[in-house]
């Protein structure tokens, strides 16, 4: 599995997983599943499919 944080969010890496795994509150986020990846967005923004990976920081669970 694979965590898609669009870039400018200010969240660490480590920050990232407990936000998914629900350890970690934010209310300015939003959670979605597209595919085999976690994206992470600012609230209001959605998921484009097709939007480059450059657009955002890949956390990559499966290493």
């Amino acid at each position: 599995m694979r965590i898609l944080k669009r870039k400018g969010i200010s969240l660490t890496d480590e920050e990232a997983v407990q936000f998914v795994k629900g350890e970690l509150q934010n209310g300015n986020l939003d959670i979605s599943i597209i595919n085999d990846s976690v994206v992470i967005e600012p609230v209001g923004l959605c998921h484009v499919e097709g939007l480059p990976d450059s657009d955002y920081d890949i956390i990559d669970l499966n290493k």
